[in-house]
């Protein structure tokens, strides 16, 4: 399938920005989206984009001003396609493409940074018998079986970084849950601060996963019924930091 099929268009400083996406990427899948609108209220002069995907955070980023940015991803793929967005929308320097997982960040380098930001793959295997996803798409969606694998990792690995490392802005489900959200952050000693919560709607196959849920456990995970029988979950955009002072 060529890209082009896959695109998704934004309007940044009045200025049309086309990204792309293909079989297993979208251009900007909805953690993507909520992370952008948060995004519009920050101004970061060096940017890590961790989990990078398609690119578009440090895309906008870099058309926005900032200074530089450093696409991460440990999926060859996802870079391939950061480098086709840059080129496309005619971006030619003040970035670093690095294949590696996070934890192989050197946090001297990090902390010459000021913001960090990461989609994790979240989706819960665990109510699933067989694999959801078509094509290859559960590489870059398989949170593990309650959806907190990766998560877990980058909390543990952020939480222990020499020196101070930048602040990170991550995109929590509420399929996670709202008090295990607060507790996972809480229980490194991370100091979190909520910038926004945004609603979309919940992905059939967990429709399916959660139809027969009682009430308690629904608000426990943030779905809601809307009026004309549309399930929806919530997405919540935080920031996290080692610092005292957030």
């Amino acid at each position: 399938m060529e890209l082009k099929q896959l695109s998704k268009t934004l309007m940044i400083n009045h200025q049309e920005v086309t990204f792309y996406g293909n079989n297993n990427i979208p251009a900007m899948g909805i953690f993507t989206s909520a992370l952008l609108r948060s995004l519009q209220q920050v101004k970061s002069k060096r940017i890590i984009d961790v989990g990078c995907g398609s690119g578009v955070i440090g895309i906008y980023a870099l058309i926005q001003g900032c200074d530089f940015v450093l696409f991460n991803d440990i999926q060859k793929e996802a870079l391939e396609l950061t480098s086709c967005n840059l080129k496309s929308n005619q971006i030619l320097d003040r970035f670093q493409l690095r294949q590696c997982p996070f934890s192989e960040l050197d946090g001297m380098e990090l902390a010459t940074f000021d913001l960090l930001t990461f989609c994790a793959p979240q989706f819960p295997i665990k109510y699933f018998s067989q694999n959801p996803f078509p094509n290859d798409e559960q590489v870059f969606r398989d949170g593990g079986p309650d959806g907190w694998k990766i998560l877990r990792e980058f909390l543990d690995w952020y939480a222990t970084l020499k020196p101070t490392p930048p602040p990170a802005i991550l995109v929590f489900s509420s399929i996670l849950g709202k008090s295990t959200i607060r507790d996972e952050i809480q229980k490194r000693d991370l100091r979190w601060k909520h910038h926004s919560s945004y609603e979309f709607p919940l992905r059939q196959s967990l429709v399916k996963a959660f139809e027969q849920s009682n009430a308690l456990l629904l608000e426990e995970r943030g779905i809601v019924i809307t009026p004309d029988g549309k399930w929806c979950k919530s997405l919540h955009v935080i920031e996290v930091n080692t610092n005292q002072t957030l």
